[in-house]
């Protein structure tokens, strides 16, 4: 709303003006904060986690800042009891169930994410979270300790809710086992390693995390790009435009390519110190399924 307000940065008034104009949550809470409501009270009032949570930034975001409390919570016990090899077992199906991801995040002494322990198993739940899901709801039925928690990200390519399954250290050589030992089509379908190599094969193969980038201090590092990038220099920005040359890009790229080529999920990768030579090989393969294209050399890559 500050785009279309005439008042930068937008007034406290007007704040509550806008807060009553959604339901009032950010207000009430304000109000109740002033009259000396603590954090059971306000939950008491009716107002859940997500619109305490709403408030504490808009109400940090105002001229007059408003400090919105927190539950406060000791974990120690309830952890002590999760890392405690002696806990029967389905009061610690129960009690992981009420972790949050900051703490599982906050303890890897405890907690291991389950995607790596199914990895351990040669398992690859395939890039949607249902796979994962499966997985997760098969141990369950096999009273097997596992936490769930979703969280919204806000920006960037993962933007939207995010789903993240994680299970207790010291059961994870007995989860490995389940896993290993699992039957069934979709196990079966997991057991496909996601990334498949066209071309000749490299000393070491990439994992997804290498092919699609990681960030180190803040900052992602990419040491593999995008083969669909290559065409761009050609007039060719979007995957439409491959069927109209009667083409797709696996079969553009060949089974023969001149380095390798990964393919992971719906996309090809390829080495950034192998681009140039990859691009050089789509030119003449453009030039083979549509001999009218622009035979221009590509832009420096």
């Amino acid at each position: 709303f500050e785009t279309l307000n005439f008042r930068k940065p937008p007034s406290d008034r007007l704040r509550d003006k806008l807060s009553r104009a959604r339901g009032g949550a950010t207000v009430g809470i304000m109000e109740a904060l002033k009259g000396g409501a603590t954090y059971d009270e306000l939950i008491a009032m009716g107002y859940n986690e997500t619109q305490l949570s709403n408030a504490r930034r808009r109400l940090a975001e105002r001229q007059k800042p408003v400090d919105v409390p927190r539950l406060v919570e000791d974990w120690a016990p309830i952890l002590a009891q999760l890392a405690n090899p002696q806990t029967d077992r389905a009061l610690a199906c129960k009690l992981i169930k009420l972790v949050p991801r900051g703490v599982y995040q906050n303890h890897p002494e405890i907690f291991v994410d389950l995607s790596e322990v199914a990895r351990g198993a040669g398992l690859y739940p395939r890039g949607s979270w249902k796979g994962i899901s499966f997985m997760a709801n098969y141990l369950e039925l096999q009273k097997q300790p596992v936490g769930r928690a979703v969280y919204e990200v806000k920006s960037g390519r993962q933007k939207g809710l995010r789903h993240c399954f994680f299970t207790l250290r010291r059961c994870e050589e007995e989860i490995r086992q389940l896993l290993f030992s699992a039957e069934g089509p979709r196990f079966d379908k997991m057991r496909q390693a996601p990334i498949r190599v066209i071309g000749p094969k490299p000393e070491k193969m990439p994992n997804t995390i290498d092919l699609e980038g990681r960030r180190v201090k803040g900052v992602k590092i990419r040491q593999y790009s995008g083969v669909f990038d290559l065409l761009g220099p050609y007039g060719i920005t979007g995957r439409r435009q491959l069927p109209s040359l009667k083409t797709n890009l696996e079969d553009l790229i060949g089974p023969n390519p001149p380095v390798s080529v990964f393919s992971l999920w719906n996309g090809f990768f390829v080495a950034n110190v192998d681009k140039q030579a990859l691009g050089l090989h789509l030119a003449r393969r453009l030039q083979e399924v549509s001999p009218g294209l622009d035979p221009a050399a590509p832009q420096k890559m």
